[in-house]
Parts: C-alpha cells; structure tokens; sequence
C-alpha cells in the first residue's frame, strides 16, 4: 500500500503548483463573476493570500518529495557499499554446510543488512522494483551458502528475524520473478 501512495506521491508531484494556482484562480474569477463588481482591494489581497498560500504548501510539498528522494538515494548507496563490503567474505564462505563457520562474523553482517533492508521496505523507505531485486539477491545467495541458510532458520525458530521469513523471502522473489519475466 505504501508503494501506491509513493508512486502517486510521484507522478501528481508536478500537478500540486498549477493544480492549486487553478483552484484559486477558479475561487476568484467564480466571486468576480457571482459579485457582478470591480475587484476590490480586499478581494484582491484575499485572492493573492491564498494563492501565497498554495504556493507555499506546494514548496513544502515539493522540499518533502525532494528530500524523500535523496534519503532513498542515500539509503540505496549505503547498502549497495556494506554489501559490497562483504560480498568477498561471503564467495569465500565454503560451500558445505560446516557449522564451525555458520557463526563467521559475515554471516551476522550480511543478516543484519537483510533485515534493515526490509525494515526500510515495510516504511515505504524503498520501492517495490528494488525490494524484489534485493529478495531475489537474498535468495540466490542463501541457496548458494548453507551456512547462511542454517543461521537464516536458527534466527527464525529464535524469532529474530523480524518476520523476514525464509518463507517470506521465497514468496517475494517468485513475485520478483514473474514481474521481471512480464516486462
């Protein structure tokens, strides 16, 4: 739901301006015309306040969206950097499931980046195209490393996880999949 109300947030963005300046040029023109008079001055102080008005909710509005934009973009290069950070460790994990390196500090790191990362995702704080992405990552990688996927149950069954379920994660990237296969 918070990606709907984000994509619309987006796209009416640029309608907010002319939108609210149509409204109060509307509001005018309409009390000119039912008045049947000259403006007067009141009324033309009356009208260029509101039209202040809406031009200043419609800065705050634009400042908002702008700000939104660039914590996303923030957000989006910081852990594009932690993972890359660990991605190394991660290929140099072995492949079999040897318990002695389930608990590698990697592993924590690369599983507390996953929950942050949905944390974010439930807030709104990432689109859905970049979430799916993610997921899809997330999934590759843990079938590929059974240490990862060991830890990944353990925090389960210790409710850790944060609902970011093995289940979950399987669930969201045949989304992932099917929406990349329509396109």
């Amino acid at each position: 739901m918070n990606h709907i109300i984000r994509r619309f947030k987006l796209t009416a963005r640029w309608v907010w301006p002319l939108g609210l300046f149509l409204i109060f040029s509307f509001i005018f023109l309409t009390s000119y015309l039912v008045g049947k008079s000259n403006i007067t001055d009141e009324g033309f102080k009356l009208w260029f306040s509101g039209l202040a008005s809406a031009l200043g909710l419609t800065y705050f509005l634009q400042k908002k969206f702008f700000e939104e934009d660039r914590l996303f973009l923030q957000l989006f290069e910081s852990y594009n950097k932690r993972f890359y950070e660990i991605s190394d460790e991660l290929e140099q994990l072995p492949k079999d499931s040897d318990s002695s390196m389930a608990l590698a500090p990697v592993v924590h790191k690369y599983f507390d980046l996953c929950i942050e990362e949905y944390q974010l995702y439930q807030r709104g704080l990432i689109p859905k195209k970049v979430w799916l992405y993610w997921v899809k990552g997330m999934k590759y990688l843990v079938n590929k490393k059974p240490q990862l996927k060991a830890y990944w149950e353990t925090m389960e069954k210790e409710k850790l996880c944060f609902e970011l379920t093995w289940e979950y994660i399987d669930k969201e990237s045949k989304k992932a999949s099917s929406t990349h296969s329509d396109q």
